[in-house]
């Protein structure tokens, strides 16, 4: 479980901090409590996703590049699935131990596959010459919970595949607001601890690089 964080955390954290640098809301998010933080996070993860992919319905050629990360990122070589390809559909619950905080947001990757592409901009003269795009907001779906439901969430494992449960509200404005993380010391000092599927782990590391990379913050 451990071998994951030295290579997949700072990417994730590095996706995190995007918008806390471009909002600036490292100064507030450590007054504001765990219920802004939630929504703060579902906002960014849903934005950064989005920024990188909303060219997919401006143009044809736009509409190529971003299905090429998409697909890059998503689409996985499966012989036993219909086409020979799945998407990545990886349930990701982040919260902290303190129930006082309500902080759960819960992250789902390709929620309904039927809703990846659609025909053109829905409504304009331009669809017919688009034909089907990507459509950036049904790649990632974000959800904040409160406790009652999050606990509920966390035992049913057919709708989580990994949670990772931060210490407190605090211990997550500081990792967003470090450039680095010293992993040793946040195992050592039981500031993160995770539970599932540690695999979903590695892909969400990598997804959140490649998110970096494509926003030219790497």
């Amino acid at each position: 479980m451990h071998a994951g964080f030295p290579c997949l955390t700072p990417e994730i954290n590095g996706l995190l901090r995007i918008g806390a640098e471009e909002a600036k809301l490292d100064r507030i998010l450590d007054r504001a409590g765990g219920t802004l933080l939630a929504h703060g996070m579902a906002t960014l993860l849903t934005a950064a996703f989005c920024v990188v992919m909303r060219s997919s319905l401006v143009s044809r050629s736009r509409a190529r590049k971003a299905e090429e990360f998409f697909r890059e990122n998503f689409e996985i070589r499966d012989p036993d699935a219909p086409g020979g390809f799945r998407y990545y559909q990886g349930k990701i619950l982040i919260r902290t131990t303190r129930p006082e905080d309500n902080m759960n947001v819960y992250l789902r990757f390709c929620p309904d596959p039927r809703k990846l592409f659609r025909t053109g901009l829905a409504g304009s003269a331009q669809a017919a010459l688009l034909g089907t795009a990507l459509d950036p907001t049904a790649v990632v779906s974000t959800q904040t919970l409160n406790e009652m439901d999050a606990d509920a969430l966390q035992k049913d494992t057919g709708r989580v595949d990994l949670v990772i449960n931060f210490k407190d509200v605090k211990s997550i404005v500081g990792l967003v607001c470090r450039p680095k993380v010293d992993i040793g010391e946040l195992l050592i000092e039981n500031v993160v601890r995770m539970k599932g599927n540690v695999g979903h782990l590695f892909k969400f590391g990598a997804i959140a690089k490649n998110i970096e990379l494509a926003l030219g913050r790497a």
